[in-house]
């Protein structure tokens, strides 16, 4: 067999299920874990279901365009976390740029 998935669903007010993966689909989930592409599972499983309503579920402009913008939002902050990287405080940033200072 070339891989399976099986759900077991828990009668909750949340969704629970247990994945069970073998062959490539075991090798995907490794390798992104292993590159640091997701810090866990059930992120890479978030992220996928994500991406199959992206295809198949239609959103109006605006909902599909805010999914998108905080898409690349948890991107960018996943790699900043992953590289130790910190950002600087609003002060800071305006000492380097201080025509940007808000007005009164």
């Amino acid at each position: 067999m070339c891989g399976s998935i099986l759900f077991m669903i828990k009668n909750t007010n949340k969704d629970e299920f247990i994945i069970r993966l073998s062959g490539k689909h075991k090798l995907c989930v490794d390798e992104l874990l292993a590159r640091g592409y997701f810090t866990n599972k059930s992120e890479i499983v978030r992220h996928g279901i994500l991406e199959i309503s992206k295809k198949y579920l239609p959103r109006d402009n605006c909902s599909q365009e805010l999914l998108l913008v905080g898409n690349a939002i948890k991107k960018e902050l996943d790699q900043l976390n992953r590289s130790g990287e910190s950002l600087i405080s609003e002060k800071d940033f305006l000492k380097d740029f201080p025509h940007l200072k808000k007005t009164k």
